[in-house]
């Protein structure tokens, strides 16, 4: 028989890699705690004590970071495959089939190392994050251009990704890739500067799909 689990989970709620693993324990239906504390790194740069419990969930420092009792486990990616094998009863966000499922882990980690070189590195960070931490004003003007010029092949390909008779990004299943990439534009909204929904019609209508979503809106909320 399987108990309830007790977790908790480690971050700051505007980040998108700690939203999505709220939006997965919410599809899972799994009760958590969120104890809210930015990165080791971030909390050094303002003089902030780092929580000592944090380190021992997070050798690294970083956010998210989660506890399943005895269990510790850091990065976002990581905890996804973690609560889908320890969860299993819970719907899955990993397809079965071989093919979407090597499918789903390349979206997964498009959205979290290449999408977010954009959307958070040079997006959300200098908007939201860098104002914060170093006192220093957003360089707008760079935003745009980044927006204008090195957003637009990503957004094109996700057009294209979408134009299938797929219900989602990987086949007509709700996926952790699903979760990855509309988290790294919830970082874009909530930095002022959504997408262009008349360029990108498809991409536009699949993110309201995954929006409208009750564990997306409450990870939405938890901000």
């Amino acid at each position: 028989m399987q108990t309830t689990p007790s977790i908790t989970l480690w971050g700051v709620k505007v980040s998108p890699y700690v939203r999505k693993v709220i939006v997965t324990l919410e599809e899972k239906k799994l009760p958590y705690t969120l104890i809210e504390t930015f990165p080791a790194a971030f909390l050094k740069i303002v003089n902030q004590p780092i929580p000592a419990d944090l380190m021992k969930v997070s050798p690294l420092g970083r956010v998210p970071a989660l506890q399943d009792g005895d269990a510790s486990i850091a990065d976002s990616a990581v905890i996804g495959v973690y609560l889908d094998k320890k969860y299993p009863n819970t719907p899955s966000l990993y397809p079965n089939d071989p093919e979407q499922h090597a499918k789903t882990l390349w979206f997964e980690n498009f959205a979290d190392h290449i999408l977010s070189k954009i959307t958070y590195d040079k997006v959300l960070f200098p908007v939201l994050a860098k104002p914060l931490l170093y006192k220093t004003e957003c360089d707008h003007e760079e935003v745009k251009r980044v927006i204008q010029e090195e957003l637009p092949p990503l957004l094109t390909f996700l057009e294209k990704a979408l134009s299938s008779n797929n219900q989602w990004i990987v086949g007509d299943a709700f996926t952790v890739a699903d979760i990855a990439i509309a988290t790294q534009f919830s970082g874009m909204d909530a930095s002022g500067y959504p997408i262009d929904n008349v360029k990108w019609p498809k991409l536009s209508h699949y993110l309201k799909r995954v929006g409208a979503r009750e564990s997306y809106q409450t990870a939405l909320k938890a901000a």
